[in-house]
């Protein structure tokens, strides 16, 4: 929606993301993402040491979007929610192996 013919930053909401880059070079963030992501799951690595530095990438991604979308305007927008749930999800992804593995060392299977 980024590279849409018009000006998706001229909104409050996007402000603090407008002030880092504009809104093609993001959209251009959000595709690299998005094929990266899509890389990684077709080749099937999604335990490889790529795919877990990926998982923080995104993570950050997403919760910088929420945040700052947050941050720009009050009361925030009622269609935030999917951002927030996402960068929650990325989250996740990221920090679940981690504690998996401590999981694993504490009932003595590494």
């Amino acid at each position: 929606m980024l590279l849409w013919n018009g000006d998706t930053f001229s909104r409050p909401t996007y402000a603090h993301m407008a002030l880092i880059m504009n809104e093609e070079l993001w959209a251009l963030v959000f595709a690299l993402s998005a094929i990266t992501q899509l890389t990684i799951v077709l080749m099937d690595d999604m335990h490889g040491k790529f795919a877990r530095y990926f998982a923080g990438w995104n993570a950050i991604l997403w919760m910088y979007v929420a945040w700052s979308m947050l941050a720009s305007v009050y009361p925030p927008p009622a269609a935030i929610g999917g951002e927030i749930a996402l960068a929650f999800g990325a989250a996740w992804v990221w920090i679940r192996p981690y504690i998996l593995a401590e999981g694993y060392k504490r009932a003595g299977y590494y």
